[in-house]
């Protein structure tokens, strides 16, 4: 009898009752299984798998249809080289786990592989070792030492990455002293062992300056350089620009960073100071991009290719272009986020210390009380809001000065559309601002008045809380608008300040506008120069989630709660803008429950809970009590325990009675709801099924889109995020697969973010990269001929994410009984997952897997 133990080794009892101990391979333990002994070589030789015994091994999870795996796999590929070169250091091998589609596709991505893989054909070899790694994403790289008393490497990929070659033999012991040997150097770091190598003191300048250098660049082709001892630097405020001229975002970027640097620059020197400069640290693939690129900057540089480049991109972890780190006088790091602090706070983030950049922080905060909490822009149809770091805000990208922003911006609460106050025709106070540049933005004096004397109103404690009921304004129309025309709406917005569209439309068709002395009520109406206008902005009329007759497709009903199969489309509360034709208001109807009323200013003043369980708002009863009193947005939530996004179909609980609302939130808050969705996805997850633990925050790029952000949970404050997931049918050929997914927690676009992590986004997400090409891309291919115009008229009709929510269970907040409700996915759903299935279809089986 044999028994297997955990060191490695099996215990063998012989017939006469005695036991002993016999050794077998770690590796083949794991890589071999019972009818194959040996792995692929890249010459198609088979390699026994205990001629592993000894070396160290890494496991690569990867597959060709995922493009970070192909970049990934390059980088790898010179590592193993470098290393198997080395006849002076221990014996090292990589083994291809595949996650590829089809054999033709693993064997077109393994013939770039100079290692060992495990054979295509054999799925359970690669199921177990997913199981026991736990492999929740791809690429995934782990480092298995030879000897079980050693604990394996599982973050393989942010090793390579980080330390390259240096990592050898990738073991946990190297890794710490990899850490101590940084440590050691951010210790000791001065700029002149920073910038210095053994060929090289110096930094390169230009010749000549400004439009001299631009011009004899053009002329002669060639960057002019002279020398720049790095000794003269010391004790100067450094930026060290990471950057290359193919890098878009860099092309952006640098001329902010140019106008920013010759603007401190400016500065300084009128003090008699030159205690800041920039060298850039180019990635250019050519001496000839080099010298194009730099001969548009006014600061120095490293000469292109010099070696200390690559040890600068790891000392400072620099994770893509462009990245730019600040140097203290002292030579120690000040910050590497130099890039956000001149995107936020331009040339008065200078020195870029902490002290300097909480100084800042608190100035916006005081400006910013002064700012209206809602007006109108041109560049977009609906309200926006004000937000703040607490409030629904943080770092954005404005849509209209393309530039990032902090804390405070205007908001669409509807579609995410973002505006940084900048952007807006007023100001607050006659002091430098961080919100308003004098230099570039042009400020007019208020020409509006109230009949109280001002255009806002104060509340006991003071502050002024701008609702423009009231103000009245008398104005012509200035003669440099020329003969072009301009509509009334649009002029009066523009000479009230901070007032939305939508409320000077309103007082517009009350006849509250006069023109040349005459009323007129049509919004379009085009004024011209030297017309005279008379205005008075109308009260803040109250918003309403009124009943209507909205068809429901109620799956179940009792006294306590309603269980309904929301259609894609239909969004589930009212909102500003939005107020009607939805969910609430159709449940409004369907209890014969009476209008919920709101003040806009009240409803946007709150904000709602970035989860999708709204675990703090009332019930259908409670929302319909003290509507003298302020209200709360959960007033316009009657019943409303979680959501489903606009696009999303399928199953949703309401409450119908306070009782009923808290027992349900406290499941939701406790996680013992049971929901089960089912999507189609562009592509095969890989691992087919397993966990994905990955948190979920806001898109520092696009705050209307969430994104699944490894490491630590409060980073970008994002938030726990766990979804469990399986393939339950891969369709066309691996072009597409039907998942089914159990939320373990309740995110915004949690599943829709997870997919993306997983690099297999839903079809029909355009926000997630699910878009209409890509779904054509991995269709075509796989599609005959005859069925094309088919694929492409039904690619033409994804117009949400293909996502449904097929079962909810929960315990019933009354009888305590466990009710299970399903619902099948929609007619849109179902012609979509027909067609697909014409191209191809292949069950996944699951007999062992019961766990997921």
């Amino acid at each position: 009898m044999k028994t297997e133990t955990e060191d490695g080794t099996q215990v063998v009892v012989n017939d006469n009752g005695n036991s002993g101990k016999v050794s077998i391979s770690k590796f083949s333990h794991l890589l071999a299984s019972q009818d194959r002994d040996f792995l692929l070589s890249p010459t198609g030789a088979q390699v026994k798998v205990s001629d592993l015994e000894g070396k160290v091994v890494g496991l690569l999870f990867a597959a060709n249809w995922y493009p970070p795996c192909r970049g990934f796999t390059q980088i790898l590929v010179g590592i193993y080289e470098e290393v198997k070169s080395k006849s002076n250091v221990p014996q090292f091998e990589i083994v291809y786990v595949s996650s590829d589609e089809d054999l033709d596709a693993f064997n077109s991505f393994y013939a770039n592989m100079p290692w060992l893989a495990i054979p295509f054909s054999d799925l359970e070899t690669k199921k177990a070792l997913t199981r026991k790694y736990d492999v929740e994403g791809i690429p995934c790289l782990i480092l298995l030492q030879p000897d079980y008393s050693k604990d394996d490497v599982r973050d393989g990929v942010e090793l390579i990455y980080r330390y390259g070659v240096q990592a050898y033999p990738f073991s946990n012991d190297r890794l710490e002293q990899l850490q101590k040997e940084e440590n050691v150097k951010l210790e000791n770091q001065t700029l002149v062992n920073l910038l210095v190598n053994n060929y090289r003191e110096y930094v390169l300048s230009h010749t000549h300056t400004g439009l001299k250098q631009r011009i004899l660049f053009r002329l002669t082709g060639y960057c002019s350089c002279t020398q720049v001892p790095v000794d003269s630097l010391v004790g100067k405020t450094i930026g060290l620009y990471f950057s290359a001229e193919w890098c878009v975002p860099c092309a952006k970027f640098t001329p902010k960073l140019i106008s920013v640097y010759e603007k401190i620059k400016h500065e300084l020197a009128e003090k008699g100071e030159e205690d800041f400069e920039v060298v850039l640290i180019s990635s250019d693939r050519d001496q000839a991009s080099f010298d194009s690129y730099y001969s548009s900057m006014p600061w120095l540089a490293l000469p292109f290719g010099d070696p200390e480049i690559k040890n600068l991109v790891r000392h400072f972890n620099v994770q893509g272009v462009p990245w730019l780190v600040i140097i203290g006088p002292d030579g120690k790091t000040i910050t590497v986020h130099g890039r956000s602090l001149i995107n936020l706070y331009q040339e008065n983030a200078y020195p870029f210390t902490s002290a300097k950049v909480e100084e800042l922080e608190k100035q916006l905060e005081e400006e910013a009380k002064g700012l209206p909490t809602l007006v109108y822009h041109e560049g977009h149809r609906h309200d926006l809001n004000l937000v703040s770091d607490g409030n629904g805000g943080g770092p954005f990208i404005c849509c209209v000065c393309d530039e990032q922003g902090s804390s405070w911006a205007y908001q669409c609460l509807q579609c995410g559309y973002e505006v940084h106050p900048k952007a807006f025709q007023f100001r607050t106070s006659p002091s430098p601002s961080l919100f308003f540049s004098a230099t570039s933005y042009k400020f007019r004096s208020a020409t509006a008045t109230a009949a109280s004397g001002s255009a806002g109103v104060s509340d006991s404690g003071g502050e002024r809380t701008l609702n423009f009921s009231g103000v009245r304004l008398e104005e012509a129309v200035d003669s440099r608008i020329g003969s072009r025309k301009l509509r009334l709406d649009s002029w009066i917005s523009s000479r009230i300040n901070g007032i939305s569209r939508a409320r000077v439309q309103s007082s517009i068709k009350s006849g509250l506008v006069h023109v040349n002395g005459r009323v007129v009520d049509k919004v379009s109406f085009n004024v011209k120069a030297g017309d005279q206008i008379k205005c008075t902005i109308a009260e803040l009329q109250n918003l309403r989630a009124v009943p209507e007759n909205i068809p429901l497709d109620i799956v179940y009903e009792d006294e306590h709660v309603l269980v309904i199969n929301k259609p894609a489309h239909m969004v589930v509360h009212p909102a500003p803008g939005n107020t009607s034709g939805t969910l609430v208001n159709g449940i409004l109807h369907h209890c014969n429950l009476p209008n919920v009323e709101f003040s806009k200013e009240e409803a946007l003043s709150d904000t709602e809970d970035s989860d999708d369980e709204f675990n703090s708002h009332g019930s259908l009863e409670s929302s319909c009590e003290g509507l003298n009193s302020r209200l709360s947005m959960a007033s316009i939530r009657p019943g409303i325990v979680h959501r489903l996004d606009k696009g999303t179909s399928g199953l949703l609980v309401v409450a119908k009675d306070e009782h009923s609302h808290m027992k349900l939130s406290e499941q939701f808050k406790q996680r013992t709801i049971e929901r089960v969705y089912v999507s189609l996805t562009a592509g095969v997850p890989a691992p087919v099924a397993g966990r994905v633990e990955v948190p979920v925050g806001r898109d520092l790029n696009n705050r209307i889109r969430m994104t699944a952000v490894a490491g630590p949970v409060n980073s970008r404050k994002a938030r726990h995020a766990a979804s469990r997931y399986r393939v339950i049918e891969i369709l066309a050929g691996g072009s597409c697969s039907l998942v089914e997914w159990k939320l373990e927690t309740g995110r915004t676009h949690q599943i829709r973010a997870h997919a993306k992590y997983l690099g297999v986004p839903l079809l029909g997400d355009e926000v997630y990269g699910g878009t209409k090409s890509m779904v054509l891309s991995l269709l075509r291919p796989r599609t005959p001929i005859s069925l094309h115009s088919k694929i492409v008229k039904m690619v033409s009709r994804l117009d949400r994410p293909c996502l449904h929510a097929l079962t909810l269970g929960f315990q019933h907040p009354h009888t305590g009984e466990q009710v299970h409700f399903s619902c099948e996915p929609p007619a849109d759903f179902d012609e979509i997952l027909s067609q697909i299935r014409r191209i191809g279809s292949e069950k996944v089986s699951f007999s062992k897997r019961s766990n997921l």
